[in-house]
């Protein structure tokens, strides 16, 4: 695979990225799924200390040493990015421990009663220690800042000249410590990962890059940032098309570029617009279904759910409350279709099935249909009903798909006014990977790639990248 200089670091990083978001130890097949990436050329692999609650950078590790085993690479042949900031799971656990012991970490900033945020130096020393040690990897290539801005959302200072003064001086401190770091061997060069990059620069939230470089120690034995990490894609351009670094006149991207940093991008397929996730690919489809199909479906549903609520109230004689949580869960149907008109994203209605409806139906299955004291009317009902549930679903999904790569068509076009011929043809998941890839200002892009197929398609895109300049598509197409 292509590989790219990161900037001033010197290090060669292959064109795509292993983004590790969402990988898991426990999970035998992402492991094999990063194997093969690393044995098909892809040497970068990007983490945090909070992915799957620590569980991603042991995957990392584990799969680092088994390659040891069985090849002749070794971990000098990897390049390892990590991050920290984020304070949740396990790590919050760790933390109110301490706190209860007297340990306490400055500057730490509450979001949520299951999380909280840290970049002082005190706090990123122990997670660089704990991060080296889930991987076991002596070092780190690259540690990044994650995701300082939200210290400036969930701050009571209502100050912005203060607020910003607070912020920056914040992250001074930190890369003076991360100097320190490198200086010891832990990590060889440091950044920023941040999603506020590309905002307006009046935004509350915004991280101004020209202000990082401003503080950023650069003498004679000092590093300085190296990389920024930030979000691009075919529907969130501003990273690289908005002009928001005052004095240069630049965007980040593009001041990131001239300053010689190394630029990673991750979000490439997966698009936030009016705060939902759109998936920038094409979907599936099981079968071809309309609206009629879903009516007849949806009419079963409720003469089943209808059937069911009866026969318990004559059988089992269910006192009121339950009776209502009953007709709750033997709901899902009828919720779903209420919500039909805003069901045009197949990753909300597959976040919707996984949140709302399986809850329901595990809860059907092990108070009805699990139950031993349950009579067997009731029992064969529900089954029919849970049976119906699926095929409704089923067909619900289908018509949501069929309208999402329909939609998906009129960008198919305008990408294939940038495109040859010859790839023309393809999904929106590798043109999308294309085109981001292509952009000469781009070091490497993440992809979570969880599967083989996945790291199989990213291994085709990269053959596929273009040589001609394209960033006429970034910067006409709004």
């Amino acid at each position: 695979m292509e590989k790219r200089i990161l900037g001033k670091t010197g290090i060669e990083v292959s064109v795509f990225g292993f983004g590790s978001y969402r990988v898991d130890s426990r999970v035998r097949p992402q492991a094999e799924a990063l194997r093969k990436a690393l044995l098909s050329g892809i040497n970068f692999i990007d983490t945090s200390t909070n992915y799957s609650d620590g569980n991603s950078e042991i995957l990392i590790g584990e799969v680092i040493k088994e390659i040891e085993v069985s090849t002749s690479l070794r971990r000098s042949n990897f390049i390892i990015a990590s991050k920290a900031g984020y304070i949740q799971g396990k790590n919050l656990e760790s933390v109110k421990r301490h706190e209860a012991q007297g340990l306490v970490y400055p500057e730490v900033t509450d979001c949520s009663p299951d999380l909280r945020h840290c970049i002082h130096p005190s706090f990123l020393k122990d997670q660089i220690t704990e991060s080296i040690k889930r991987m076991d990897c002596g070092y780190l290539d690259l540690f990044l800042i994650h995701n300082p801005e939200y210290f400036l959302m969930y701050s009571h200072e209502r100050d912005l000249t203060k607020l910003r003064k607070e912020y920056y001086s914040r992250l001074r401190a930190a890369f003076e410590h991360l100097e320190e770091e490198s200086k010891a061997g832990r990590i060889r060069y440091y950044g920023i990962s941040s999603n506020t990059f590309g905002q307006q620069s009046f935004h509350r939230h915004f991280t101004s890059l020209e202000e990082i470089l401003k503080i950023s120690p650069n003498g004679k034995f000092d590093k300085g940032i190296s990389v920024i990490q930030l979000p691009l894609n075919l529907k969130e351009k501003d990273s690289l098309t908005l002009v928001n670094q005052a004095e240069n006149g630049k965007s980040a991207i593009k001041l990131a570029h001239k300053a010689g940093l190394g630029v990673i991008i991750n979000r490439p397929l997966n698009a936030i617009v009016n705060n939902r996730i759109e998936r920038l690919g094409d979907f599936d489809m099981q079968g071809s279904f309309n609206l009629k199909d879903l009516q007849a479906s949806y009419r079963k549903v409720e003469v089943l759910a209808e059937t069911v609520i009866h026969e318990m109230k004559r059988q089992m004689r269910l006192g009121y409350e339950k009776i209502q949580d009953m007709k709750d869960s033997f709901g899902i149907a009828r919720f779903l279709m209420k919500n039909f008109d805003d069901l045009d994203n197949p990753v909300s209605l597959t976040d919707l099935l996984e949140f709302y409806v399986n809850p329901r139906i595990r809860m059907i299955k092990s108070i009805v249909i699990e139950n031993e004291s349950t009579p067997g009317i009731v029992v064969e009902v529900a089954q029919n009903f849970l049976m119906e549930v699926k095929n409704f679903t089923m067909i619900l999904q289908t018509i949501v798909i069929a309208k999402y790569n329909m939609n998906n068509m009129k960008l198919h076009g305008i990408l294939n006014n940038y495109l040859p011929q010859e790839l023309k043809g393809h999904t929106l998941a590798r043109k999308s990977l294309i085109m981001t890839a292509s952009l000469p200002c781009v070091s490497s892009v993440l992809v979570g790639m969880r599967t083989q197929k996945y790291v199989e398609d990213v291994i085709e895109a990269s053959k596929n990248l273009l040589t001609s300049e394209q960033e006429a598509f970034w910067f006409m197409e709004r």
